[in-house]
């Protein structure tokens, strides 16, 4: 079987307990569903609570020995909590991702994006989101600049949304940048 690439997605949150993140994953898969079906890849959209770094590398644990997981395409994507996750997991572990598609999401991340020097980031902002998240956002927009890696940011004028023009516009910039 030919090497197939995979798209983790995140759902928004938070999910208080994993009934609830059952309940959010799948709204999250049908955000990226026809853009993962397109370039032929795998779509993942785990149930989770808490830290999701260790969920995120089972997840591409099991992907890998499930199927012929092109390690070289793998990329995380998330709306809100999910977004935050993207920026947890991918940058301390760049070396396993080829890119991150975070969408309207606040946590100011600082060091831990000192890894993302080859590590494409897709950012969506909500300019009418809450004042703390488009502040952190752009905070670590302007940290993701000094490191120096590829970086598109999209700065939309509506609020905490999922902008599903833009999930076709990340899959298309993020999968056009497999990792090196």
């Amino acid at each position: 079987h030919a090497p197939v690439g995979a798209v983790i997605a995140m759902h928004g949150g938070p999910a208080g307990s994993l009934k609830e993140a059952f309940g959010l994953a799948p709204q999250e898969f049908s955000y990226f569903q026809s853009q993962a079906q397109q370039h032929h890849l795998l779509l993942l959209a785990p149930a989770w609570t808490g830290d999701p770094t260790a969920l995120v590398m089972e997840v591409i644990r099991v992907a890998g020995a499930r199927w012929n997981l092109d390690r070289n395409r793998v990329w995380m994507v998330g709306h809100s909590a999910g977004g935050v996750a993207s920026f947890m997991t991918a940058p301390p572990w760049a070396d396993r991702f080829a890119g991150i598609g975070p969408f309207v999401c606040g946590i100011e991340h600082g060091k831990r994006l000192d890894n993302t020097w080859n590590l494409p980031v897709y950012h969506v902002i909500g300019a009418k989101d809450g004042a703390f998240f488009v502040e952190t956002a752009r905070k670590n927009n302007a940290r993701l600049k000094e490191v120096g890696g590829p970086l598109q940011v999209v700065e939309k004028k509506g609020g905490h949304e999922i902008y599903p023009d833009e999930c076709t516009k990340a899959m298309e910039w993020l999968v056009a940048r497999p990792r090196k």
